[in-house]
């Protein structure tokens, strides 16, 4: 929901771009209708709308160093409100020159793997951010449940290269705690608690409960097993995660 206009603020009611290169107009009028429409005009809050919108869909281009070097404003002719008329500068596209992580123990071949970036080729941040994703739910699955990132860049203005380090966080190792069993009986529980194989003390996977119901419903364990789900307490004093197991039979 956009907010009013403030008193003296005409709100925005049309965007127009030009000089976009090779990403189309209609795109970016798309992007920026979603957040700018009813909005008051004001330079200040059009740079920053500009800057979390327009310009990440310039980056995913390569283009790293798209301008809006004008931003002009009229009356809008059919409804109370402005139109703006932003002028773009695309920039030339670069290249990925170099991806480096730092704060977590990770081989070459495992950052490779993790990030599946392509050196020398035109770098797409939208695919940067997906590498970023990757790592925390890489970590997350090696028990590290609070694990933050940033991603600092180094352009090259003279090669139009970047490079690309992830500066990690992995945080605290949490650890599974203890885990019950809801809705076995006395012959059944020793038979599925054998089964789940992660023995408190180790480092906790946030995806291995649901793997595991998954693994004991498609086994075809029980004779009509309705429903099957975990419930986890993550207890942050002592780094430990609880599992509640629940079978609907």
């Amino acid at each position: 929901m956009h907010e009013a206009p403030a008193k003296g603020y005409p709100a925005i009611a049309h965007v127009v771009f030009t000089s976009t290169g090779d990403i189309p107009a209609a795109l970016l009028q798309t992007a920026m209708y979603a957040v700018a429409i009813g909005v008051p005009y004001g330079e200040p809050r059009v740079r920053q709308l500009l800057d979390n919108t327009i310009r990440p869909i310039y980056e995913a281009h390569g283009l790293v160093r798209v301008a809006f070097p004008k931003i002009e404003t009229a009356p809008a002719k059919d409804v109370d409100g402005v139109t703006l008329t932003v002028e773009v500068t695309p920039g030339p596209p670069y290249k990925l020159d170099h991806v480096s992580f730092v704060g977590a123990d990770y081989s070459r071949s495992e950052w490779n793997n993790l990030s599946k970036l392509k050196i020398d080729q035109t770098v797409n941040f939208d695919e940067v951010k997906a590498a970023q994703e990757r790592v925390r739910v890489d970590l997350r699955r090696q028990g590290h449940l609070d694990a933050t990132s940033q991603v600092a860049r180094d352009v090259n203005d003279t090669d139009h290269t970047v490079s690309v380090e992830f500066q990690i966080d992995p945080g605290p190792l949490y650890k599974l705690g203890k885990v019950d069993f809801v809705g076995l009986d006395l012959v059944t529980e020793p038979e599925i608690r054998k089964m789940w194989g992660l023995a408190p003390g180790r480092p906790f996977n946030v995806e291995y409960p649901d793997h595991f119901l998954a693994r004991v419903k498609d086994g075809g364990i029980f004779d009509g097993l309705k429903s099957t789900r975990a419930e986890t307490k993550i207890n942050k004093a002592n780094h430990t995660v609880d599992v509640t197991l629940y079978f609907n039979k």
